[in-house]
């Protein structure tokens, strides 16, 4: 039977960590759960589990208490860029179906969506209403297309950028990026 730190009053000791200031702990936090990359949301038609979260993070944490958990969710969800593709073969994002869950993900703030081809806009479309309803705190939005610089400015993922500007009113950032034969040709905010 395990033993428990019992304090001078006779109950459990409070946790060290929990006796830090809270700007120390997030920062011990970010240390373990703040990625260097972005993390994929992974959707894919073919899988028939659920879409994951897949990265190595030490998101154990996130079970210790209460306290931690709302602490440590802030940084995983608040300070991390979340990627997800569309494409034809991939079903539209829907934090419903992730792990991620629909409470964490009203807590992320930066995300990416990458379309890699005019096929799949139907779904780039649903992408952004799903963003919209499921992630309020979103701040920054990166949107990746690929196509010839020539044709993307009247092409109709220009127009669903132009509709999301509209979407996400309270959107600090709104960033496209674009890739035409393996660099970005169009960059501004």
């Amino acid at each position: 039977m395990a033993s428990f730190p019992v304090d001078p009053d006779g109950g459990p000791s409070t946790c060290h960590l929990l006796r830090l200031p809270r700007e120390i702990r997030l920062r011990i936090f970010g240390y373990l759960l703040k990625s260097p990359s972005s993390i994929q949301v992974h959707r894919s038609s073919n899988d028939r589990r659920p879409a994951s979260l897949y990265h190595p993070l030490h998101p154990a944490i996130l079970s210790t208490c209460k306290l931690i958990n709302a602490d440590a969710t802030e940084v995983l969800y608040g300070q991390n860029l979340f990627q997800s593709q569309a494409s034809e073969r991939c079903r539209s994002l829907d934090f419903r179906q992730t792990r991620i869950g629909l409470a964490n993900a009203a807590a992320i703030k930066t995300f990416r969506l990458v379309n890699l081809a005019d096929d799949s806009l139907k779904y780039f479309r649903k992408d952004l209403e799903c963003l919209e309803r499921y992630c309020p705190s979103l701040r920054t939005l990166v949107v990746s297309l690929s196509g010839c610089p020539d044709t993307l400015y009247d092409s109709p993922s220009m127009r669903i950028l132009e509709q999301a500007s509209v979407m996400f009113p309270d959107l600090g950032y709104l960033h496209l990026y674009s890739w035409f034969y393996g660099r970005s040709v169009v960059d501004w905010v």
